[in-house]
């Protein structure tokens, strides 16, 4: 009898949470097991709030979810304003069907709650499992973990975030193979080894909506989305519950799309770095800066697709940025 094909997701992100789901769906565990590998003690999700929008929003449906989708999501529509200025105007009213915006623990807590047992036929769930590197052959796919385990698979899929080992074995590899009859190429894929900048800062926080009722009632903040535009920088602001205001402040550097990342991906900034970039904007980004207590600033990837498929045993594929970084997107 021949068994399940083995497939390895290292990343228990909304990525390989959804692909997890997906595979399930479609194949089952007839002809599949799943090992999804999560480099944390569990499931955790970085970041404030997230947009999921038309061909997601599909897949939402297409996995049974949209109902649980809307129960925790808000529909918020876009109007887009001129706003590095004192003379502020608004020039475009974006409307998406099908478009909603919620916190990203919710959206991990919904696709955790549909996951299979941590142990069945066709999912097993391994924590505390950081890949650090892998090799492949004909056979399959040997996996090294951190703590020093080991495990295979016939199909390796990378969803292992920023620092993806994933992605930097799999151009390591590739570029050993160029070296000997394309130097130039080989050259080209080193580089896409480490993750490079997107060139954007994006600070980001959440904002409680009855303290800025309380400090400004007429804040256009409160409408509804809004993108605050201005030369290279630009604000996105949209509510992610009832209750809650997720606000990013975006800085985009010139001719640095592309420079090698470097250091940790996201840190602490202050407010006094805010309230400086955006200190000539129109007086209501500048009262929604003055209320930022502690941001966040994260500086994004611009990575390069995947490995061709070479068949099915022995296949390693890894992601790239999931979306424009005009805002977090799914």
């Amino acid at each position: 009898m021949t068994r399940p094909m083995r497939i390895a997701i290292c990343g228990g992100g909304i990525g390989g949470l959804f692909l997890a789901l997906v595979l399930k769906k479609y194949v089952g565990s007839k002809d599949l097991h799943v090992d999804l590998y999560e480099a944390g003690p569990t499931f955790t999700e970085i970041g404030a709030g997230i947009t999921v929008w038309g061909r997601s929003r599909s897949v939402v449906n297409t996995l049974g979810l949209g109902e649980a989708l809307e129960k925790r999501a808000v529909v918020p529509s876009m109007v887009f304003r001129k706003s590095d200025t004192q003379e502020p105007f608004e020039w475009h009213n974006l409307f998406v069907p099908n478009g909603t915006a919620l916190p990203r623990t919710e959206m991990l807590k919904l696709l955790v709650d549909h996951l299979p047992p941590a142990e069945t036929p066709f999912l097993t769930t391994h924590f505390s499992k950081r890949l650090s590197s892998y090799e492949q052959d004909a056979e399959g796919v040997t996996l090294h973990f951190a703590d020093g385990s080991v495990a295979e698979a016939d199909i390796l899929i990378g969803a292992d975030g920023v620092g993806s080992a994933t992605r930097r074995k799999m151009y390591s590899d590739l570029a050993e193979r160029a070296r000997e009859t394309d130097p130039e190429k080989a050259e080209a894929l080193i580089n896409f080894i480490p993750p490079s900048w997107t060139g954007t800062y994006a600070y980001r926080t959440l904002l409680d909506r009855e303290k800025v009722i309380a400090k400004s009632p007429d804040n256009k903040i409160l409408r509804g989305g809004t993108a605050w535009c201005g030369k290279n920088q630009h604000v996105i602001t949209y509510p992610i519950s009832p209750t809650i205001i997720n606000v990013l402040f975006f800085q985009t550097i010139p001719d640095s799309m592309g420079r090698p990342l470097t250091g940790p991906t996201v840190s602490t900034a202050s407010q006094e770095e805010v309230l400086e970039l955006y200190k000539d904007w129109e007086e209501d980004i500048r009262v929604v800066a003055e209320m930022l207590r502690r941001v966040l600033y994260r500086r994004d990837l611009n990575p390069i697709l995947t490995r061709p498929s070479q068949g099915c045993r022995g296949d390693v594929q890894v992601g790239n940025q999931p979306g424009p970084r005009f805002t977090a997107v799914c």
